[in-house]
């Protein structure tokens, strides 16, 4: 593109990947004095600079790779982020940096997209209860991991029907027994006009409870509590496999861990 001589003095300039103030200036004045348009050669030699400095970082990432690479390979798990030796099934870095897996079995992918496709509620608890537990430290952290997160419920109380029939026994419980006191020794009514007067509070409290628990069967919550209490049971067979695997101090401590945030 240019002289031999020029280009040779730009490939010189930029061998170390920096150009400084100094060469910039040998460079603009040679190509003046080879009759060169000196904002093309600024052009060129900047492109060149810009491609050097990729390789360079290229390479520095590369290296830097490496090194992790021979350090895990030494001493074990390695944070990408932070450069700090781990324990091989931690999932957190103290850094904060999150380990994600990248090795897990078969069975759990099939197992996770055959759960993400799936929208029948039934299907979901059966797909969980016939998951068969894991053999191994990695699975078993990784399956707990997931399991843990998906066991939680919601809505206390009002999230379960029988939570919500308690709830609505113990409403109609109080009205009949306010109600029973007015009639009785506010009101003094006749014992018919009592009677029938419970009957009525009776019967509107059984229609409350058919008319909550029929729409509990409607329920978000409810139905999502019902697949909470499958990855609940499943959580714990997990568990007692990983509590069954003896010899390993740190993979207790992480079951451990689990068991706080279930």
């Amino acid at each position: 593109m240019f002289s031999q001589r020029l280009e040779n003095l730009i490939q010189a300039a930029l061998q170390d990947g920096v150009l400084t103030e100094q060469e910039k200036a040998a460079i603009i004045k040679r190509a003046q004095a080879e009759g060169e348009d000196v904002d093309e050669v600024s052009i060129y030699v900047d492109s060149l600079l810009q491609k050097k400095q990729q390789e360079k970082n290229a390479e520095a990432e590369r290296q830097e790779a490496l090194r992790l690479e021979k350090k895990q390979s030494a001493y074990g798990k390695v944070c990408p982020s932070c450069g700090k030796q781990v324990p091989s099934l931690a999932l957190v870095c103290t850094c904060g940096y999150e380990f994600k897996s990248e090795k897990a079995t078969s069975s759990i992918r099939d197992f996770v997209e055959e759960l993400n496709k799936t929208y029948s509620e039934e299907k979901k608890i059966e797909l969980i209860q016939t998951f068969p537990v894991p053999n191994n430290k990695e699975d078993i952290v990784e399956f707990l991991s997931m399991a843990a997160s998906n066991a939680k419920h919601v809505g206390g109380i009002w999230g379960t029907r029988n939570g919500r029939l308690k709830v609505c026994v113990a409403v109609v419980l109080l009205i009949f027994l306010v109600a029973f006191y007015l009639m009785h020794f506010v009101f003094q009514l006749d014992k018919d006009d009592y009677w029938i007067f419970l009957f009525d509070i009776l019967i509107f409290g059984a229609m409350s409870i058919g008319a909550v628990l029929t729409d509990a069967k409607k329920s978000d919550i409810i139905r999502q509590n019902k697949i909470a209490d499958a990855w609940c049971s499943k959580f714990d067979q997990v568990m007692m496999k990983g509590r069954s695997l003896r010899g390993d101090a740190e993979f207790q401590r992480i079951l451990d861990s689990f068991e706080k945030y279930k």
